[in-house]
């Protein structure tokens, strides 16, 4: 049975596939470029120049009513760093795009004139004198203190503050709520982690659990006896629990 990680790598990899389909054919190089990048990367990537593409052709009157896969070397050639800004401007306004997200347009645009520019198939890269929103200032980082923490898992753990109806509801996954929250609170690890975790990623005997972190490296994040406690118990009552087809090794049903 395939790991999540694996799972995710299969449904991006297929992804990946589709869009070589409706690609212009001059951008096959490029993907085969990238190729050494992580799938999510690919992936990312590809969604952003497709997103890209699209846009280009609804504006370009020479490619009135085609698709992306009509767009030629000689289209790409012919934009100015003033056709890359009003995409952005575009982006920010009309699809209300998070700065955030406008780098991440711009990391896959840059990556995408770069390899062509490079081969010489065009003669410049476009994005390099392209508008850079500014980041919103990142708030300040809210933790929990030690009394805030414990008044979390009370209410994860022992919550009888509710109607019957919530209750019953509240019963059948109050200890899975409890193991993920303490997991969290305890490690410090990502949801992305947590929603990744197999059951085999858990190792009691040395109280630490296999990740999958961003970019695709592993590591083992160690935890102490309240994360273990409260594991143990959610895997005794996760014996009890039919999961999906295809799921039965996630650690979290």
């Amino acid at each position: 049975m395939a790991t999540y990680q694996q799972q995710q790598n299969e449904l991006f990899y297929q992804k990946l596939q589709e869009y070589k389909k409706i690609f212009p054919p001059f951008a096959k190089d490029y993907l085969t470029s990238i190729a050494t990048t992580s799938v999510r990367t690919q992936d990312n990537y590809c969604y952003n120049i497709n997103q890209f593409l699209m846009y280009l052709v609804s504006n370009n009157p020479e490619l009135a009513g085609k698709s992306p896969k009509d767009i030629t070397l000689e289209h790409l050639n012919a934009l100015r760093v003033q056709d890359l800004n009003e995409y952005i401007a575009y982006m920010l306004h009309n699809k209300q795009s998070a700065s955030s997200y406008i780098f991440s347009i711009e990391a896959a645009l840059n990556s995408f004139f770069s390899f062509f520019e490079k081969t010489g198939l065009i003669d410049k890269n476009p994005t390099i004198n392209m508008i850079r929103p500014r980041m919103k200032e990142k708030l300040n980082l809210i933790y929990l203190v030690h009394d805030e923490m414990c008044d979390l898992l009370d209410t994860v753990s022992n919550n009888t503050e509710m109607s019957e109806h919530r209750k019953k509801y509240y019963e059948k996954t109050r200890l899975r709520d409890t193991a993920m929250i303490v997991l969290f609170l305890k490690t410090g690890i990502r949801v992305s982690e947590c929603v990744g975790l197999d059951v085999e990623d858990i190792d009691f005997r040395n109280n630490g659990i296999r990740l999958i972190r961003k970019g695709g490296s592993e590591m083992v994040v160690y935890f102490g006896p309240e994360v273990e406690k409260a594991l143990k118990d959610y895997l005794e009552a996760r014996k009890a629990i039919s999961p999906l087809e295809g799921h039965e090794h996630a650690l979290f049903y």
